[in-house]
């Protein structure tokens, strides 16, 4: 059973800020007694928890949330192409509010792609990428895609940086040079990441290229 407990932080700002009044529910619609801003308690085996502040809510009880610990890490050791992820190379129409539903949870995916040995190429991808960094703080943290993460700092965050309302609940999105990996390919040489206010870009994947990496989690 997962534990939970409740920022004493009030967003009310959010309801006429960059987040609609339909994605900021009441507590009783979004996980239980949990809403936009609030910072859960998950519980992740053997006595550990981690803590996470809730960026979406679908209405139904679930959505996601951003930890609120943060990681420095390159994508990948290697520039090499990823078959399980399809290259993201037109990002026309996909970063829109409106998609979040669809869109929900696809990192998860990419994530244990990416730490995992890739059968096609046999090359193992070691501990200490973007990907691992996430799951090394539990199986259900995992690194967002693209859309994920500009939902959280342009959307929910507000394209803010450390003044926006999900940093302002314990999520370490500060420093106006500071980029965040995605888990979406551009090609075999790139990834996507973006810049504390959610404005994508692509970088090399390999060790010359170390960006903050931000895990996130469904619930």
């Amino acid at each position: 059973m997962k534990r939970y407990w409740f920022s004493v932080f009030c967003f009310a700002f959010l309801l006429g800020g960059c987040v609609s009044p339909d994605e900021v529910k009441p507590k009783s619609e979004c996980y239980p007694y949990a809403r936009v801003g609030d910072v859960i308690e998950f519980e992740d085996g053997d006595d550990a928890y981690s803590q996470g502040v809730v960026f979406y809510c679908d209405g139904n009880g679930h959505g996601l949330a951003a930890y609120t610990r943060h990681h420095y890490s390159s994508w990948s050791y290697s520039d090499i192409d990823f078959p399980c992820i399809d290259n993201l190379q037109d990002t026309s129409g996909l970063l829109n509010p409106d998609n979040i539903a669809r869109y929900a949870g696809l990192g998860s995916d990419y994530t244990r792609c990416l730490a995992n040995k890739d059968n096609d190429s046999g090359y193992y991808y070691s501990r200490g990428n973007a990907a691992e960094k996430c799951l090394d703080d539990g199986n259900e943290w995992y690194l967002p895609s693209l859309y994920e993460l500009w939902y959280l700092l342009a959307v929910a965050n507000c394209g803010m940086g450390d003044d926006g309302p999900i940093a302002e609940a314990g999520v370490s999105i500060y420093y106006s040079s500071a980029a965040y990996w995605s888990s979406d390919e551009y090609n075999e040489e790139k990834a996507w990441f973006c810049d504390q206010n959610g404005n994508p870009y692509v970088a090399g994947k390999g060790s010359s290229s170390s960006f903050y990496v931000i895990p996130i989690r469904a619930f």
